[in-house]
């Protein structure tokens, strides 16, 4: 019997090194399955650097945020489909699964997916 257990214990973890630890890792999720279960809001993007997006919301689940700007960073988004880069005047869609500091700017985490929603008039001012 002491021999049987150590065996066993062997076999279990080999059985889950040949799975892959399926049961311990987590995929990203599907742009429409994010779309179902997340919050959302839809604004301009007024500003960007390199890992952020502020966005002035427009339309919103929780009508007191709207007319507020929001910090989005677009450095760490779940969605791999999502894009990441965008233009000042891009009106977007915001999702996201994590908490809302109510700051000035608002910060969002855990962003899962940002989608462009109308893109800006590039021909305005001469931009591209």
């Amino acid at each position: 019997m002491k021999r049987l257990i150590p065996k066993l214990l062997l076999c279990g973890l080999l059985a889950l090194l040949l799975t892959g630890c399926s049961l311990f890792s987590s995929s990203p999720r599907s742009l429409n399955r994010i779309i179902s279960e997340d919050q959302s809001f839809t604004g301009t993007v007024e500003q960007k650097n390199d890992i952020t997006i502020f966005v002035r919301i427009a339309d919103a689940e929780d009508s007191k945020i709207e007319g507020q700007i929001a910090s989005v960073p677009t450095n760490a988004i779940e969605c791999p489909d999502s894009m990441t880069d965008f233009s000042v005047g891009d009106e977007v869609t915001v999702y996201f699964n994590g908490a809302m500091s109510m700051s000035d700017p608002i910060h969002i985490t855990n962003v899962s997916a940002v989608c462009l929603t109308t893109p800006v008039d590039r021909t305005k001012n001469n931009v591209g």
